[in-house]
């Protein structure tokens, strides 16, 4: 008799477990790539001789943890809106499967490991501004009465400025200097371009009416697929030009990555473009692209390569004067 009272509350109590993984949203930890990226190439171009493992390990997980805390933030924040929203109408909180407690519990739990983090362990300061300035941003991003995600332009920016800020965070947890600027704009605008193009399908797979639009997502009717297409060309010439010029003054052959760098670009935006909204407002399914995963992949496998090896007619002709005839 006691045993099934029990069970029906188990099985409530599982599923709510469940439904508070899923507004983690475990599923966008691929967005930590830009870490990764920049814990690469701060390990090859400036190297710390004494890489304390422990605390990057901590960095990795706090990161990871302030992401989510903004994604539950952002889940709550949207509640509403998403009610609008054909498919997002079906998340556990517009459906009324989470609430308050439940909402607000997870996201105290994830910001009381992230706050633990910074001040029981001894990071770098500039380490933690990285950290508390992506906690800021979510709010920044979500939270009346700024709620950047609402405002023309502003959101996108908003949206992308994570991806420099885990960038360094992955640079400096190996390297004894900071990331040149030229290289912290071209991750930014590159972030920048896979928000907008994000706006780009949002707008073209939208099924409902405008009104509903509006009640989603204000930003959005003031975007046209003009502004959008113009913008996604002028931040793709400005990340391509930004990490060239890396490229070009610390290490000439990563110049020949650049093309692997243009095409996964070229067809993030053809995607955009298609009805497979799946690939661009999931992260985890980008790789289920088969043209930028060989491009992703090839950059990966080629980058070590590159860096071991000088190939001195590269060095020739980009060097200065002129060759003779």
């Amino acid at each position: 008799m006691i045993l099934s009272k029990l069970l029906p509350s188990m099985n409530n109590n599982k599923k709510k477990l469940i439904y508070i993984y899923k507004i983690c949203r475990p599923d966008y930890l691929i967005k930590q790539i830009f870490f990764f990226f920049g814990t690469f190439l701060g390990f090859c171009f400036a190297p710390n001789n004494e890489i304390n493992y422990i605390n990057f390990v901590l960095v990795i997980f706090s990161i990871v943890f302030a992401s989510s805390a903004n994604y539950v933030l952002n889940e709550w924040c949207d509640r509403r809106s998403d009610s609008f929203h054909p498919i997002k109408k079906k998340r556990p909180i517009p459906s009324g499967k989470l609430n308050f407690v439940d909402v607000f519990s997870t996201y105290f739990c994830l910001l009381t490991i992230v706050i633990c983090i910074l001040f029981l362990y001894e990071l770098t300061l500039i380490l933690k501004i990285i950290i508390f300035c992506i906690l800021i941003n979510g709010i920044l991003y979500n939270q009346l009465p700024f709620r950047f995600k609402d405002k023309v332009f502003l959101d996108v920016f908003s949206e992308s400025i994570n991806n420099p800020l885990r960038f360094m965070a992955g640079w400096l947890a190996v390297s004894y200097a900071y990331p040149p600027l030229t290289l912290i704009l071209g991750v930014w605008l590159s972030g920048y371009f896979l928000m907008n193009c994000k706006r780009i399908n949002e707008i073209l797979t939208w099924q409902g009416t405008k009104k509903e639009m509006k009640k989603y997502r204000p930003s959005l009717i003031s975007y046209t697929e003009n502004k959008l297409i113009l913008l996604s060309f002028i931040l793709c010439l400005g990340a391509i030009s930004s990490i060239t010029i890396f490229f070009s003054i610390y290490k000439i052959e990563f110049c020949l990555l650049i093309p692997f760098i243009i095409l996964a670009m070229a067809q993030y935006l053809r995607i955009s473009f298609s009805n497979k909204d799946k690939i661009i407002n999931n992260p985890n399914f980008v790789f289920s692209d088969k043209l930028i995963s060989l491009s992703i992949g090839a950059f990966i496998i080629f980058s070590p390569i590159l860096f071991k090896i000088e190939i001195p007619i590269l060095r020739e002709f980009f060097s200065k004067g002129f060759l003779p005839v």
